[in-house]
């Protein structure tokens, strides 16, 4: 940094605001009209995670930059994916023994969760001790316009969140599955939420922004529930951002993206033949209309012919098309539910396998869920997956009430306090502790 300037803010808000000048210049010198703006400006400013910052350049702008003796490096802003209750029994966790009580359940530790914001009210949040931000020398709160705030409006930030940390909340469940006592993995640990992501998405410039603060702010564990797909460590501002934590003593979790366990369900026939298969439908919900199965509605593919018949039952979907593509149009629908059939090679090679199996175990031994990244990183390709599993499917945990967790049909939506997602980003807040 040249001597001229007092901090590293002031040197990046000198070299914006002379594009800035550049830019003026090279406008006035055109019979053309211009908007301001266009004009350069400066978004983040980072002094932990790394010495650099954010800001919306055009082109020319960059090219211009680049001439510098200074310039390293720049990387495109990128948008995030967004990678999610028994799962501590998974886990060996025992309050008795073992790592819980050995670390005194996460007493005092400092959680940092990089999301899409925090649900303060919801449910879980109702029984935690919660204590003012001064508590702790670098705490803080901010609270501006709803917009600008770190309020959750997905429901996402709140799930990963209180799957680290939350206290004890007795009958929980969605829409009665999973029923049961939830708790975080590091019950009275604390919770530092950074909001990176709105409804436009997220761009890796927040999210190293994010990162930066909870350095400075001091956390101890950062949870990192989001990933860039396709590109190399060396151009992920993220991971740059996150090797800077790890080597200030920061513990990192990150999600090793989604490329199972399911709740069974048996449907019987008028022959008394049953068929098994998996449901998530609100078991609160009752169904008191009869099988329907109409070939002029079977294809299961338009929501215009079933608007026309007025088809409010379970009605039966013939082997015709992509299954995915009928639940779409059933769910956008006036059907109260369906029964689909299907032969394709993923619900039938276990079927038609010749191959004499004989059970020893009822069991289910662990598995790698089929969402979860294998084998070698693409980059670098030295790296293996799956350095440390942990349970991500279909875990129970806290939701905010004003995101709807399921629809029937097309005009009835359910509310929930609590969840269930799938995902290699619900499994990382598992291994904080």
């Amino acid at each position: 940094m040249p001597k001229a300037f007092t901090g590293h803010h002031h040197w990046y808000s000198s070299i914006v605001d002379s594009l800035k000048t550049s830019n003026s210049t090279s406008v006035a010198s055109h019979d053309h009209d211009h908007d301001c703006s266009f004009l350069p400006s400066l978004v983040h400013v980072n002094d932990n995670a790394l010495h650099g910052f954010s800001a919306s350049l055009s082109l020319d702008e960059l090219e211009e930059l680049k001439k510098a003796p200074w310039f390293i490096n720049s990387y495109v802003d990128r948008h995030a994916t967004l990678d999610t209750t028994h799962t501590y029994k998974f886990l060996s966790l025992n309050p008795s023994a073992g790592l819980w009580p050995a670390s005194m359940f996460g007493e005092d530790v400092i959680i940092g969760v990089i999301n899409v914001g925090f649900g303060r009210r919801a449910r879980a949040s109702r029984t935690m001790a919660w204590s003012s931000p001064k508590s702790h020398p670098n705490g803080r709160e901010h609270v501006k316009e709803e917009k600008e705030s770190a309020r959750d409006i997905s429901g996402h930030g709140s799930h990963v969140a209180y799957t680290a940390a939350r206290n004890y909340v007795h009958g929980a469940s969605y829409f009665g599955y999973a029923k049961g006592t939830t708790r975080g993995v590091a019950p009275h640990a604390r919770l530092a939420v950074y909001k990176v992501a709105w409804e436009e998405g997220s761009l890796s410039s927040d999210v190293v922004a994010g990162i930066d603060q909870a350095i400075a702010d001091g956390v101890d564990v950062l949870s990192i529930s989001m990933g860039y797909d396709g590109v190399p460590l060396y151009e992920d501002p993220v991971a740059i951002a996150s090797f800077a934590a790890a080597e200030k003593g920061v513990v990192l979790t990150s999600a090793a993206s989604n490329v199972a366990r399911a709740f069974a369900g048996t449907v019987t026939l008028g022959e008394n033949l049953t068929i098994s298969g998996w449901t998530m439908f609100p078991a609160n919900s009752i169904v008191e209309n009869l099988l329907i199965y109409d070939k002029k509605i079977s294809a299961c593919n338009s929501t215009k012919m079933f608007s026309k018949y007025q088809t409010f039952g379970v009605v039966l979907c013939d082997n015709i098309g992509s299954v995915s593509a009928q639940i779409k149009t059933i769910t956008e629908s006036r059907v109260v539910g369906a029964i689909l059939v299907s032969d394709e090679p993923q619900f039938t090679e276990l079927g038609g396998s010749t191959c004499q199996c004989i059970a020893k175990k009822a069991a289910r031994a662990p598995s790698v869920a089929s969402y979860s990244s294998r084998k070698r990183s693409l980059s670098p390709p030295a790296v293996l997956k799956r350095g440390i599993m942990a349970p991500g499917t279909l875990v129970l945990a806290a939701w905010i009430p004003t995101d709807a967790v399921g629809n029937i049909g097309p005009s009835v939506f359910l509310s929930s306090d609590y969840n269930l997602i799938s995902g290699t980003l619900m499994a990382c807040p598992h291994i904080i502790l």
